[in-house]
């Protein structure tokens, strides 16, 4: 085995990340692997790491492994998306529900590492990542799980802001994100929206609350667009929470669309996210970039 490159969010999930890599660093150190360890410091840290990396390795660099957030990983995918083949696992440690299940190590450090050999020579799972852009910014920046609009975004921001607040205090991501909610969707305001696709004639719906562009579990190729609309304000609540709640009232608050790009424009200004940061504000294009894979282990 060559040497794993490992990037971590010690702060992530409020010192969760620090927590599982202390672990996962004594399980490497018991099985003899050689590695390299690199910490992020701020915003984008993951991303210039990743990059740096690979840059330095050139040819050599078989595997990077994360540890954190959506944020980390979304970081650790766009500064490894313009290098061929690089083999990328993570091991999420952010606050909230793991929303990454099916392209995540397990969280448990020996289920993880004894994965991680398992799979080191095997062959790579290719999945093309989303590409996106947003009013007002230029350049090219790629998704590896998910882009929302509308509410969703709104209450990320927010969680943020109370985190940001109140980051001495021991609270559990689950209640942080709750209060959060709470606080947005008491005064949010649906609002209407266009699509322009690749598939379909322009489409036009009103009363939405957000809409979730997921790029998860791909070997389509495809989009798969969810649009929540109409639905009454306690009704939100397990949409908002429990993806099996979506699968369940799918037809009644749910429109499903499939596309390979797709233009949001809404009748008012809406915060975006990508991966759980957020990433700007309204119309934003979103679309399969067929040239740029993640290979996970």
């Amino acid at each position: 085995m060559s040497v794993l490159f490992l990037i971590i969010h010690q702060e992530s999930g409020y010192g969760r990340g620090s927590k599982i890599w202390k672990k996962v660093k004594k399980e490497l150190e018991k099985r003899k692997v050689s590695f390299r360890s690199f910490y992020t410091e701020y915003p984008g840290h993951a991303e210039a790491l990743a990059r740096q990396i690979a840059t330095i390795q050139d040819y050599r660099l078989k595997t990077v492994i994360g540890i954190g957030g959506e944020g980390t990983i979304n970081e650790i995918v766009n500064g490894l998306s313009s290098f061929d083949k690089i083999q990328m696992g993570f091991i999420y440690s952010g606050s909230r529900n793991k929303s990454l299940t099916n392209f995540s190590l397990s969280s448990d450090p020996k289920k993880a590492i004894k994965h991680l050999f398992q799979r080191w020579n095997a062959p790579l799972n290719g999945y093309y990542l989303g590409e996106y852009r947003v009013e007002g910014k230029s350049g090219k920046n790629y998704f590896f799980n998910r882009v929302g609009i509308g509410l969703d975004a709104s209450i990320l921001s927010q969680e943020k802001k109370e985190g940001k607040a109140k980051s001495g205090l021991p609270i559990l991501g689950h209640v942080r994100f709750i209060v959060g909610l709470l606080k947005v969707l008491w005064n949010y305001e649906f609002f209407s929206i266009s699509l322009e696709t690749d598939q379909e004639q322009p489409l036009a719906f009103d009363s939405v609350w957000f809409i979730i562009v997921s790029n998860r579990s791909n070997r389509d190729g495809n989009l798969h667009v969810l649009i929540i609309k109409e639905a009454k304000r306690l009704k939100l609540l397990p949409l908002l929470l429990l993806t099996k709640e979506r699968n369940k009232t799918k037809n009644e608050f749910i429109e499903e669309i499939s596309c390979k790009e797709i233009t949001v424009k809404t009748d008012s200004t809406r915060l975006v996210h990508a991966d759980g940061d957020v990433i700007g504000e309204s119309p934003v294009i979103i679309k399969i970039s067929e040239s740029h894979k993640a290979f996970i282990l």
